[in-house]
């Protein structure tokens, strides 16, 4: 059965942080000028005092700085808590239901752990422990770790021939069924232990491969549906599932791939059929964050949990893929919030830049105003979703109704209510690992 290529699960995202600073730039909310009255008068772009041109053009003690700003269209902000969700067997019963019809749906014993694959697994983990000697502590911990569930996992697993192919109460996580002649399987991972809470379905493509095309939107499409279309039917999906609210955030069309070996580039043919739509939390219609910022020298290996994203393939006739990670909990929008005006939010970037005159020969280029998730320190299952003004190197490329973020280190961020710095690695708003990553 051919997988999709959109987004099968990777364990791990290779993420650090530039520069965290100090938080002693931290304006008193009495003394901020954008107010809930004078924001429910107009935009932010109104409020927050931004001029026509819509940049930040400045030298910063030789340091240059020509960022587009990047403002959500909306005209208040907020916060939301929300907390980390694990799939239930009802859960599981209700998504298999949805995509398959009942009388189809089986285990998928192909699927299934083995003993032979965990102990495999053990044996890799050893491997790469003995040919690492220079593993710091924080990594090796968490290959422990690991290694310390598959052995209790190996001590558990039952063999296939002792597991039923009826579907039961949903307590495996691997199920394949079909819906109109499409063939599906369905995969579940929900473990407190590894910090992980996703699942996803794709379905059986026979001898296509199928993924996200970086070409326009606009590029030709077979499907008769449209751009907008496309998204209206990604988002019932999510409210039929009973997701939080999501919102589209970028579309690209969905290319179809066969191979033939004895071309000069491998590809048989390549057919634009479809889109694949991608979603992130929505806050009062503006959608978070979902960027990872990578650095290839982080110093140490954090399990964060996943951020919070849905994808969704389709054709005219069909769900080709679908699939949720970071699971959360609905959440309520509080607010809104009072933000620091431009003037202020430039201020404390001019003393942020000023920290590190080492990084002279950065070029600025966007300056970002989103919702990023941080921790919850009352909550270590909770998250808090708050505005921040994002300064970065890379530039933005404008999708529906925000932006879709490319690799942006450096960068500086600021929380856009109080200008206190925001420390990534201490505060968690992505996941963090070092550049070995975890092998099994």
């Amino acid at each position: 059965m051919k997988k999709s290529i959109l987004c099968m699960v990777t364990f791990l995202m290779i993420t650090a942080l530039w520069g965290c600073g100090k938080k002693d730039v931290v304006y008193d909310e009495g003394k901020n000028t954008q107010t809930q009255e004078k924001a429910n008068g107009g935009s932010l772009l109104d409020t927050l005092g931004v001029g026509e041109e819509k940049m930040w053009k400045e030298d910063v003690q030789g340091v240059e700085v020509s960022a587009t700003y990047h403002i959500p269209d909306t005209t208040n902000l907020y916060t939301m808590e929300a907390e980390k969700y694990y799939v239930t067997k009802e859960d599981k019963k209700r998504i298999a239901e949805y995509f398959m019809d009942p009388d189809t749906i089986k285990v998928d014993k192909d699927l299934l752990p083995t003993r032979e694959i965990i102990q495999q697994k053990i044996d890799n983990i050893k491997e790469y422990i003995k040919e690492s000697p220079d593993l710091d502590e924080d990594t090796l911990a968490l290959y422990d770790s690991e290694e310390a569930l598959l052995t209790q996992q190996l001590e558990t697993v039952k063999a296939p021939e002792e597991i039923s192919e009826d579907a039961g109460d949903y307590s495996e996580d691997f199920y394949i069924g079909s819906k109109d002649g499409t063939e599906y399987s369905l995969i579940f991972f929900a473990d407190k232990d590894r910090n992980r809470s996703r699942w996803q379905i794709y379905a059986d493509t026979q001898d296509m491969d199928y993924g996200a095309d970086g070409s326009p939107v606009e590029t030709e499409n077979k499907c008769s549906m449209s751009r907008e279309e496309a998204e209206q039917r990604a988002v019932k999906i999510c409210q039929e599932l009973g997701m939080p609210e999501m919102t589209p955030f970028c579309v690209y069309p969905l290319l179809w791939t066969t191979y033939d070996e004895e071309a000069e580039n491998g590809i048989g043919t390549e057919e634009r059929n479809g889109y694949v739509i991608e979603l992130s939390r929505s806050i009062e219609g503006v959608p978070a964050d979902i960027m990872r910022y990578f650095e290839w020298n982080a110093t140490t290996s954090v399990l964060h949990y996943s951020i919070e994203q849905v994808e969704v393939a389709l054709t005219d006739d069909r769900v080709i893929d679908v699939f949720y990670d970071g699971m959360m909990t609905e959440g309520t929008a509080e607010g809104p919030v009072k933000i620091l005006n431009m003037e202020q939010i430039k201020d404390v970037f001019r003393q942020e830049i000023a920290k590190n005159p080492e990084n002279e020969d950065i070029q600025w280029r966007d300056l970002s105003l989103k919702y990023v998730r941080m921790n919850n320190p009352d909550n270590p299952d909770g998250f808090r979703y708050i505005p921040v003004w994002c300064l970065s190197q890379e530039y933005q490329e404008d999708t529906i109704k925000s932006t879709i973020w490319t690799s942006t280190s450096p960068y500086i961020m600021i929380n856009a209510m109080d200008g206190s710095r925001i420390d990534l690695e201490k505060e968690g708003t992505v996941l963090y690992e070092n550049s070995q990553g975890l092998q099994w």
